[in-house]
């Protein structure tokens, strides 16, 4: 039996869902039936006790469990979240992932998009898309370059912001970092575990955690591509590539060539190039 309400407090795209997943499933205190990896890469599939979108929800939240609140939360930035949340929890108990590098939060901005809100994010960004033309109505209204220069914008003001949650923690609370879970998971969820104060039982688990790293290649591959497009271009290197995934990708690669000096022309861009030279004919030296 859970005595304790316990918490697993993250950033979107950092794995919160599945830590949740794994800490009641190694553990003999849960009861938990076995939930699906989606296609995705997610287990946005299993059945939460407690997962706001908003941090006060908590506020008055006494059941037992797991509660697995995000920062930023849909409504305060990180630091107002961070702090809101130890107002309002009362347990002793909180595994806070975080994102210990730049790579790894621009990792992170990929894995949420993929896996969460490239499914929501329309609607996220509704409000952002009337001001920035009063006769847009919703993204959709919104050519595919305005689109990339916001969610560019967006994931910029986003590097900066997380860039300093870790300094945020309570020391009793266990800090556990996005290439911890992603790289050494089965020790990472054994520390959890005993952290916590529950018993491990070794269900599979490392069966479970090759399955889960296989379903998660896609968005590595993909970020490593980010990557290797950017370095072409800082270093004016010619290469050619396959069109990235998706818009999300795309703005990825603006904002860290943003971050390193070089602003896209992005007027009017709504097929974005497919080789080095074709993105410095659009670049300006900031």
């Amino acid at each position: 039996m859970v005595e304790k309400l316990i918490a697993v407090f993250y950033p979107a795209g950092a794995f919160g869902s599945t830590v949740e997943y794994a800490i009641k499933k190694f553990s003999t205190e849960f009861n938990t039936p076995v939930r699906p990896i989606l296609p995705d890469g997610s287990l946005h599939s299993i059945s939460r006790d407690l997962h706001p979108t908003i941090i006060d929800e908590i506020k008055d939240y006494t059941s037992e469990g797991i509660i697995s609140p995000r920062y930023p939360d849909i409504k305060y930035n990180s630091f107002e979240t961070i702090e809101k949340f130890k107002n309002y929890f009362q347990g002793d108990k909180v595994i806070f992932i975080i994102l210990e590098n730049e790579q790894q939060i621009e990792a992170s901005i990929l894995f949420k998009y993929f896996k969460a809100e490239i499914r929501i994010w329309r609607n996220i960004f509704a409000e952002n898309a009337k001001f920035w033309n009063p006769s847009y109505n919703s993204v959709n209204d919104m050519e595919l370059w305005e689109q990339r220069e916001m969610l560019a914008i967006s994931m910029n003001t986003y590097l900066d912001e997380l860039a300093k949650v870790s300094t945020l923690r309570d020391t009793n609370w266990l800090m556990i970092s996005f290439d911890q879970i992603l790289y050494n998971f089965p020790d990472t969820i054994k520390n959890i575990i005993n952290y916590l104060g529950l018993t491990f039982v070794d269900d599979n688990l490392l069966e479970f955690y090759k399955d889960w790293f296989a379903h998660q290649l896609y968005i590595l591959d993909e970020y490593n591509k980010v990557n290797q497009i950017v370095e072409s271009i800082i270093q004016k290197k010619q290469i050619t590539w396959e069109p990235l995934d998706n818009i999300y990708s795309e703005a990825l690669v603006q904002t860290k060539l943003m971050r390193a000096g070089l602003i896209i022309k992005c007027f009017g861009i709504n097929k974005f190039p497919l080789d080095t030279n074709g993105v410095l004919e659009i670049i300006d030296v900031a």
